[in-house]
């Protein structure tokens, strides 16, 4: 499953690291109650780099953890003829990660045109 919970063509064994309460274990409700007295933009920023270093540092654990890796690589190209790439490493325990998404069009070029 994805971390929306929407259905997926994954291998049901592969357990998502992604979840809809985040890396730091809170909901969005519940970041929001904490946060209602902030500039909406800089505390949506700020939010946004807090949750980054917390998925960052969570999934460096994880990947610390782990003497054997596979990477997956899935690559498309979307209708404005942009190539982008998604890297996960997946773990022993069979634990999937997002590793990042990275648009190549301008490094590389439309691989699909090769």
């Amino acid at each position: 499953m994805y971390a929306d919970d929407t259905e997926s063509n994954m291998n049901s064994d592969i357990e998502v690291i992604s979840s809809p309460k985040g890396a730091s274990g809170r909901t969005r409700d519940e970041i929001r109650a904490h946060v209602n007295n902030y500039d909406k933009k800089e505390l949506s920023r700020d939010l946004l780099i807090q949750e980054l270093v917390n998925v960052e540092t969570r999934n460096n654990d994880l990947l610390n953890e782990f003497e054997h890796l596979t990477l997956n690589v899935d690559d498309w190209t979307i209708h404005a003829g942009r190539s982008l790439y998604e890297f996960n490493p997946i773990t022993e325990s069979r634990k999937c990660i997002l590793l990042s998404l990275k648009d190549l069009t301008l490094s590389y070029g439309d691989i699909s045109e090769r």
